[in-house]
């Protein structure tokens, strides 16, 4: 059955000029807030887990994955104006750049835990429900990436030959300044383990006796990968030339 909504609201204040003869530019903020039912994001039909899979399915609304409260794009056209007359025409005029700046907050993650209390009805999830691994008093997506900013770069060459042929040379930076996107961080916050704590408390199953106790993973949040997907990479450079007829 389908009995997962998400819900977006945003506020976007945006200038923009296309007036200007030898440059026009954009430039748009965006204040968000995504949140949805943690519904399983996958292109194939698959179940939910979620953290308790008898509580109420509100229990498990908040932040989306893709959640991003703030987010900048610039970008802009500058052309140079015509000035010459002849080669110097053809090598000299008809420059263009381009540049185009994106800044965002970094995607949420979630505090999990690791392992599962040392009880014999407890054997998956530090819960007994073996869903998501997050502490609901710390909530879901409550924490962040590193902000992200990427700033790429085009400059471009157009030059007319004998009134048919269009030769266009351009050259294109992407992360111009090789700026460092963290992709993934190690969301483990907590493992079960260490010395004997004899605790007596509610689980997902009834009262549990945990002979292991919760200790802090001092590399949470420690980044793990950058650059590492198509929406940020190093930089790079590509180089090309177009001719039309």
């Amino acid at each position: 059955m389908s009995n997962i909504n998400a819900s977006y609201n945003a506020l976007v204040a945006e200038v923009s000029n296309q007036s200007f003869k030898y440059a026009s530019f954009d430039a748009s903020y965006t204040f968000s807030h995504a949140l949805d039912f943690n519904q399983n994001q996958s292109t194939q039909a698959s179940t939910n887990v979620p953290l308790d899979p008898n509580a109420s399915l509100f229990t498990q609304y908040g932040n989306s994955n893709f959640n991003v409260p703030n987010r900048f794009v610039g970008y802009a056209v500058f052309k140079y104006p015509k000035t010459f007359a002849g080669l110097k025409s053809s090598l000299l005029d008809g420059w263009n750049l381009n540049p185009l700046v994106q800044l965002q907050n970094g995607l949420p993650y979630s505090l999990l835990t690791s392992g599962f209390p040392s009880s014999a009805s407890v054997t998956s999830g530090w819960n007994g429900a073996g869903g998501t691994a997050f502490i609901p008093v710390l909530g879901r997506n409550t924490f962040a990436l590193r902000r992200d900013a990427v700033v790429d770069v085009r400059l471009e060459k157009q030059t007319q030959f004998a009134e048919k042929y269009t030769l266009q040379i351009f050259a294109e930076v992407f992360n111009a300044f090789n700026h460092q996107n963290y992709t993934s961080v190690n969301t483990t916050g907590y493992t079960f383990g260490g010395s004997s704590a004899g605790v007596t408390t509610s689980g997902y199953t009834g009262p549990q006796t945990y002979s292991t106790e919760l200790q802090y993973n001092s590399s949470f949040g420690t980044y793990t990968n950058s650059n590492s997907n198509y929406a940020y990479s190093p930089r790079q450079i590509q180089i090309a030339a177009r001719l039309s007829f």
